[in-house]
């Protein structure tokens, strides 16, 4: 399923990457490559305008058989 996230400002797409899987990545950089990261990244969505970003969802069920 293909769905769009709205941003209010550009902070908000910063706050979505500290809550998902990329944490991780982001935690491991030093204090200054952190800053840095972020510093581009959101002067780069305000340059693009980005209101909204995709966030792509794949559904799944399984059951467990019964013997």
């Amino acid at each position: 399923m293909v769905d769009r996230h709205r941003l209010e400002q550009p902070e908000d797409f910063w706050d979505i990457v500290l809550g998902s899987g990329y944490r991780a990545t982001v935690d491991a950089l030093d204090e200054a490559q952190r800053v840095r990261l972020r510093d581009d990244v959101l002067a780069r969505l305000r340059e693009a305008d980005v209101t909204e970003i995709r966030s792509d969802v794949v559904f799944g069920m399984a059951a467990k058989p019964t013997f």
